[in-house]
C-alpha cells in the first residue's frame, strides 16, 4: 500500500502490468514466428512477442534493470502461448548463462522463466545443461554463421541421465536466429535426449 509498483509499460500505479498495456503487447501469430534453420536439431520453435515497443520495455526491464518480479508476468504469456501450440514435451530445460555472466547480473533469467514455467504446466524443472564457454553477445551484426560460430561447443549436458528419453522444452528468454537454442537441442538431442522444442518470450524482428 505504501509502495504501489507501477506499470513496467506506463508506469501507472497498481500491477507490474496494466491491463491496457497487457493488451497491447506486440503478440505473434501462432506459425509466423515457427522459422527454424535448416538441419536444425530443434523441432519447432515459437515466441510469444515481437521484440519492439512494449515488450522490448518489459524483456529490457526484467533482463538488465533487475526486475525479477516481472517473472510471472512473462511465464503467463508464454504458459499461455505453450497452451496454444499444444506440442508434447516432459520437461522444462533453462539455456544457462555462464558463471561469469551470473555473478555479473546476479540472477539466471532463463532459469526464473523455466522455473515458472515448469510449474504452470505441471512438467519437472530439469538444470541439465551447462554454459562452458563465455560467449559474446549475439549482436545484430553478426550474419547467421557467425552467430552459430558463436555458440559452437558453448554447451555441455551436465545431467545426461535426466534427460534420456525426454521430450525437452528449452526456455530463454529472446530468440534472434535460433543459433543458442539450435546449439543447445544438439548437445541435448547427441546426450539421448527425445525431440527438442524451443519457447522464447521475445523474437528479435
Amino acid at each position: 500500500l505504501l509502495f504501489p509498483r507501477p506499470c513496467a509499460v506506463c508506469g501507472r500505479e497498481g500491477t507490474l502490468l496494466c491491463q491496457p498495456c497487457a493488451s497491447a503487447l506486440p503478440r505473434l501469430q501462432a506459425g509466423k514466428e515457427g522459422m527454424i534453420p535448416p538441419a536444425s536439431p530443434l523441432e519447432g520453435l515459437r515466441s510469444r512477442w515481437a521484440m519492439e515497443g512494449s515488450a522490448q520495455q518489459i524483456i529490457h526491464q526484467f533482463k538488465y534493470g533487475g526486475l525479477r518480479a516481472l517473472a510471472p508476468v512473462i511465464v503467463r504469456e508464454m504458459a499461455d502461448l505453450l497452451r496454444e501450440w499444444a506440442p508434447p514435451f516432459d520437461a522444462m530445460v533453462p539455456i544457462p548463462l555462464h558463471p561469469r555472466r551470473l555473478r555479473e547480473r546476479g540472477f539466471d533469467q532463463a532459469e526464473l522463466l523455466a522455473r515458472g514455467l515448469a510449474a504452470e504446466m505441471d512438467v519437472p524443472f530439469v538444470p541439465a545443461l551447462r554454459r562452458i564457454r563465455a560467449t559474446p553477445p549475439q549482436a545484430r551484426s553478426l550474419s547467421r554463421d557467425q552467430r552459430y560460430d558463436n555458440v559452437a561447443d558453448a554447451f555441455l549436458c551436465a545431467a545426461p541421465g535426466a534427460v534420456d528419453g525426454r521430450r525437452l522444452m528449452l526456455v530463454d528468454d529472446v530468440t534472434t536466429t535460433g543459433a543458442t537454442l539450435a546449439a543447445a537441442a544438439r548437445v541435448l538431442r547427441e546426450s539421448g535426449s527425445g525431440a527438442v522444442w524451443a519457447v522464447t518470450a521475445a523474437h528479435e524482428v
